[in-house]
Order: structure tokens, then sequence, then C-alpha cells
């Protein structure tokens, strides 16, 4: 009699649970793959609660120096433009406002996104692509507070500012990071020029003026002690005069 299949699946999974076989842990396997999500890059996407709650601080914070700002700004540029100034202030407050907490959020959203999903810090490059993004989106908003055949328009100019913004902090922070070499005095090149009054000096350079500056310390130091021996020879040949005198003074006639 044939065994049926039933039969032969039994067998085998009591064969591989008494060897330690990889067939005893095939079903083990099967289940924990059931258990890993559907779509990890998709997982990997999704911020964890106490990034949202650190992105909206920073939004909000960012959205409220901006706004703040434009409140100024617009109030002296309505006292111009505007014949309420106070309303073209409030309005320009509440724009600059949102475009900045939408811009802020956006940009870290697609760093944050971006930085789980390759599971490195983005390069300097890829956070150029986000605030250029971020920027972008920034101009719906802005056409909405004023004409709204202007959303094409505002959504390249506000992009274009987000990356030129990043690449122009991209190399401020490339050469602050540079060492203290003659490579780091490139961002001083003009203070080196015949018409600057200073100049940048490395660290070598400086530790060799320290030196010449020490000896010629010690150099003046030697003069001195030389004067010093001179004065005391000259006090000893004085005192062996005076001596001499009153010896001769004493003497009988």
């Amino acid at each position: 009699m044939q065994p049926n299949i039933c039969t032969a699946q039994k067998i085998k999974a009591e064969m591989g649970r008494s060897s330690g076989s990889p067939a005893g842990t095939g079903r083990a396997d099967e289940e924990g793959e059931r258990d890993l999500p559907a779509n990890p890059a998709r997982a990997a996407m999704i911020p964890s609660l106490h990034e949202c709650s650190n992105i909206l601080n920073s939004s909000a914070q960012v959205g409220g120096i901006a706004g703040g700002a434009a409140i100024l700004g617009g109030a002296f540029v309505g006292i111009v433009v505007s014949p309420n100034p106070l309303a073209f202030a409030i309005a320009s407050g509440i724009q600059y406002g949102v475009m900045g907490f939408n811009f802020n959020a956006i940009r870290s959203l697609s760093i944050g996104a971006n930085e789980r999903h390759k599971q490195r810090i983005s390069t300097p490059k890829e956070k150029i692509i986000a605030s250029s993004i971020a920027g972008a989106a920034c101009g719906p908003i802005a056409s909405l507070f004023n004409r709204r055949r202007w959303m094409i328009p505002s959504i390249l100019m506000f992009g274009l500012f987000g990356a030129t913004g990043q690449y122009a902090y991209n190399r401020i922070n490339a050469q602050e990071s540079l060492p203290n070499t003659e490579d780091a005095k490139g961002k001083f090149q003009w203070m080196n020029s015949k018409w600057s009054p200073v100049k940048v000096l490395t660290d070598a350079e400086y530790e060799t003026m320290l030196r010449e500056k020490l000896l010629n310390i010690n150099a003046q130091i030697a003069l001195v002690d030389e004067n010093i021996e001179d004065l005391r020879a000259q006090e000893r040949e004085i005192a062996k005069e005076v001596s001499m005198k009153g010896n001769e003074e004493t003497k009988p006639k």
C-alpha cells in the first residue's frame, strides 16, 4: 500500500524536528516571513511619532520667525504700496509664516524619508533636491495670496530659491569644516592681498613666528647678562682701586 501525500509530509516534518534539520524549521521560517511587512520600503518612508513631533516644533519655530519678520517688513512696505499698511503687514505675516512652516516641514520629511530608506545621512546634493522641492511647494501658497495666474512662476521661483539657498549653505558648511591648513586659507585669500592690513597665518607659520620672537628674546637676555657682567667687573675694579687708595693713605710717612 503506497502512503498518501499527507502521511509523507507528516513523517518528513517529524524527522526534521527530531534531527534539527532545516526541514523542521521550514514552516517557522514561512510563518516569520508572513509576519514581515508587505512593503518594507513603504514602511521606511513613514516617520515615527517622535520625529513628527520634532518636525512640527521646528516648523512652527521657522514659521513664527518668518511670519514675525514679514510683519515687520510688511509694515514698512505697506506704508508705501498699500492704503492700509496694517492689513498689508498682517497678510504678509500670515503668508510667509505659512510658507516657512510648509518649507521646513516638507524639507525635513523629504530628508528624513531619504535617510531612512538609504540608511545613511543625506548628501549635499540630496539636500539641495529636498530644499528645491520644499521651495516649489511654497509657490502655490504665495500665488494664493497674490494672483493665481502666478502659480507656475511662483513654483519655479521658490524652487530656485530653495535650491540656491541650500547650495550656499552647503558651501559655507563645507568651508567651515576644513582644517586650518593651506586649503582652509582659500576663504580668507582676500586678506593676503597687499592692500589688506592683516594676513592669515597657518599653524606652521604662527609657530615659526613664535620661535623667531623667542630667539629674539633670548638674544636680548644674553645681551643684558653681558652688560650685567661688565657692570660687575667695573664694580670690582672700582672697589679694588678704592681699597688700594685706602691702604696707601694708611701707610706711615
